[in-house]
């Protein structure tokens, strides 16, 4: 008995003993997992800046100023750090000085895992005017992957700059250069520059640089920007284009009282400006026609801006000294080759004179595409396409003159032409001093040039295409059943029509109507519908305009 109770006992020991080593060993490993971690594990995930670092709002856990933020000391991977996955939260109203820079980023975040500026609700960003360029309200000082979202209802503005007020100075909001993988969302951008007097020639242009409430420039890959509000301003967003630049994205964006809704210049190699609602220029006329208001303008002068696509935008109504809805203008060595632009809503209602054109791809521009865009009131023209290009699948109502082909090498045919009141010049070739007032004229006399092997939209008509107030084809329409095919060319987005909704409103709803692969094609940027019910509202609803 003693000594099976010994080898008891003795058992137990060594089990005890057995336990303890076990567990020595796993506190040794996870004393190395602990610190071979990376360093990150440690940095904030959340980050709370106010106007003056005290509690507001939801930023009440150690919150900020905007000077910590600035400091590079407090950007990185260690302990309390802004780094990848951080979100930066706004509480409050920050008030800068007059061309000052709120907001400064000092680091990256990473692919995927992005530093993040949110504004919290009500969050807002006022000076009498924000610095310009690099000296923005907020500036991404070449860092990538990164979020600015405006959140609910984040503004930028200014208080004091334009027409009458204290200051008449360049100016902009958020500055993004020489960046890959940013996103500026949800934001609305106010009052960058407001103009409002036909005397004031100079607007805020001083030292010879323009207000841009969003400027993108110095290199840009996977730049978007979406899903805001931007109005009152000489540009609303500006693009300068590097050569190299591709995934530069302007899309869903509704954009009021600006000169230039959208404009561009430079190389790229990728950009695509889609979804948006783009209107209302007239604040910018000025008796001295210092201003040329356009709602999409690309000019790449002596470079090529490759891989443009500009589809579902419904521009309406940018009235006064315009020189188009869309206007592509590259000098004799620049060129936009392959330029899309289609499913295009382009729209005058009311008028003080006629837009200039509707969408304008301007000399050099070789070859343009003009596919299945609809264009509805009192234009001084349609489209024109030079030296070469294709004009197919387009409504045409109520303009003065719908095609205008300065030279030969186009092909224009499927397109409907309706209510033109240009006489002699509703259809016009200059290559071949060409002028006819009805279609049928202008088929026969363009015989085999400048389309090609065939004449002029032989396949076009000029009944009726029976529109609604939406700018859709009513279920009679004449237009229905007989576009080309476009399949073919393999163009992503173009195999559906344009959305119901626009802008920050952005959504399919009763549009984005699927086009067939075989068989033909309806006429315009809304395929019909299989009922009338199913058509879109009309657009002129839906512009939001925040003053």
């Amino acid at each position: 008995m003693r000594f099976e109770s010994h080898s008891i006992r003795a058992s137990h020991s060594d089990s005890q003993r057995h336990l303890m080593f076990e567990l020595l060993v796993l506190m040794a490993l996870l004393f190395v997992a602990l610190c071979s971690a990376p360093s990150s594990s440690a940095q904030a995930s959340d980050v709370y800046i106010t106007p003056d670092g005290s509690g507001q709002g939801v930023c009440t856990n150690s919150p900020h100023p905007p000077a910590w933020f600035n400091s590079s000391g407090n950007w990185g991977t260690g302990a309390n750090q802004i780094g990848p996955g951080t979100t930066v939260h706004l509480c409050g109203t920050f008030t800068g000085a007059a061309g000052a820079t709120l907001l400064t980023f000092q680091g990256n975040g990473a692919s995927g895992n992005p530093v993040t500026l949110l504004f919290e609700a009500g969050a807002t960003l006022t000076a009498p005017y924000w610095g310009s360029s690099g000296s923005a309200a907020i500036n991404t000082n070449g860092k990538s992957n990164l979020v600015i979202d405006g959140g609910s209802n984040g503004t930028i503005q200014n208080t004091a700059n334009g027409t009458g007020l204290a200051n008449q100075q360049a100016s902009s909001a958020v500055h993004i250069s020489g960046a890959s993988n940013v996103t500026v969302q949800h934001l609305t951008v106010a009052n960058i520059c407001q103009h409002n007097s036909t005397s004031d020639t100079v607007a805020c242009n001083s030292g010879g640089n323009n207000d841009r409430a969003v400027y993108i420039s110095g290199g840009a890959t996977n730049v978007t920007i979406t899903l805001n509000t931007i109005h009152d301003s000489q540009n609303c967003v500006e693009y300068s284009g590097s050569g190299s630049d591709t995934g530069v994205l302007i899309s869903k964006n509704t954009i009021y009282h600006c000169n230039w809704g959208v404009g561009g210049y430079g190389g790229s190699n990728g950009l695509t400006i889609d979804g948006n609602d783009i209107s209302s220029a007239t604040n910018w006329d000025t008796g001295a026609d210092s201003f040329h208001h356009n709602g999409i303008i690309l000019f790449p002068q002596s470079t090529n801006m490759n891989h443009v696509v500009i589809s579902n935008n419904y521009i309406h109504d940018i009235n006064g000294t315009e020189t188009a809805h869309i206007f592509l203008d590259p000098n004799s060595s620049g060129n936009l080759p392959g330029v899309m632009i289609y499913n295009n809503v382009t729209v005058t209602t009311t008028l003080g004179g006629p837009t200039n054109c509707f969408i304008e791809p301007g000399a050099h521009v070789a070859p343009a595409y003009v596919f299945n865009n609809t264009m509805s009131g009192a234009s001084a023209c349609g489209t024109g396409v030079d030296p070469t290009g294709q004009i197919y699948n387009n409504v045409f109502v109520g303009m003065f003159n719908s095609i205008g082909i300065p030279s030969n090498g186009v092909s224009s045919d499927y397109n409907s032409f309706f209510g033109l009141t240009g006489g002699t010049l509703a259809f016009t070739n200059a290559s071949n001093n060409i002028n006819a007032s009805t279609l049928a004229q202008w088929v026969t006399a363009t015989g085999s040039q400048p389309c090609g092997t065939g004449r002029c939209d032989e396949h076009s008509i000029s009944t009726d295409p029976a529109l609604t107030a939406a700018f859709t084809l009513t279920s009679g329409s004449p237009a229905i059943g007989i576009g080309k095919n476009l399949s073919s060319l393999g163009v992503s987005g173009l195999n559906v029509g344009a959305p119901q909704f626009f802008g920050v409103n952005y959504a399919c709803g009763n549009g984005c109507v699927p086009r067939p692969s075989t068989g033909n094609w309806d006429i315009g940027a809304y395929p019909s519908s299989t009922s009338a019910g199913q058509q879109p509202n009309p657009p002129s609803g839906l512009t939001a305009q925040v003053q």
